[in-house]
């Protein structure tokens, strides 16, 4: 797949948003044809990669929100 160097998607604004896009498009071309293919097994592993990539995420939102000097706390 060839991307534009210069192809910028301002509509992504937190590593939340950015991980939910990503996982939108490795489920759609990847993970929904394989769905029928897959056994418990590998089942259980990509829905824990999800589970970690998404956590990933929070944590690099929290980072972002206290490199702006934004409140945490729930």
């Amino acid at each position: 797949m060839y991307l534009n160097e210069e192809y910028q998607d301002d509509s992504i604004n937190t590593a939340i948003e950015a991980n939910e896009q990503a996982m939108d498009i490795v489920y759609d071309a990847v993970i929904k044809p394989m769905e029928g293919n897959l056994d418990e097994e590998q089942a259980y592993a990509v829905a824990i990669a999800g589970a970690t990539l998404r956590i990933i995420a929070e944590k690099a939102y929290a980072y972002e929100k206290m490199q702006k000097g934004q409140d945490l706390r729930n």
